[in-house]
């Protein structure tokens, strides 16, 4: 015994011409809502990836994301959120280049560590 198939009703919203022809090339469509956001919503994004990666425990990702924050934005918040990234994954000196003349408070206690940790007693 066979059993009746249903037909599946889709609730998507109506399909245009230039979207099936898409779809038929294989042509990968953007959402709307991504489309028409700027570059404070990456910023956005990518802090939150950022602060997602070191409460994971995830300090590669989190190097990544930083470097991607200080790209689209050098200030002295991004650069200490990429010193304290490098400062996670065990990269003293790298997290010392990036944290020299920052002037948040954070930043020159993690420049500290940073010396401590490399035995630079005369820059700690």
């Amino acid at each position: 015994l066979k059993s009746p198939r249903r037909a599946v009703v889709s609730r998507a919203a109506p399909a245009t011409k230039e979207s099936q022809r898409n779809r038929r090339h294989g042509v990968m469509e953007r959402p709307e809502a991504e489309s028409s956001s700027g570059p404070s919503s990456f910023l956005t994004q990518a802090k939150l990836a950022y602060e997602y990666s070191l409460k994971n425990l995830l300090w590669k990702q989190a190097v990544f994301y930083a470097e991607r924050l200080v790209a689209e934005r050098p200030c002295d918040e991004t650069t200490y959120l990429l010193g304290l990234a490098y400062f996670h994954n065990q990269e003293m000196a790298r997290a010392q280049w990036h944290l020299q003349g920052n002037k948040l408070p954070d930043a020159r206690y993690l420049l500290a560590r940073c010396c401590l940790q490399m035995k630079r007693w005369d820059l700690a």
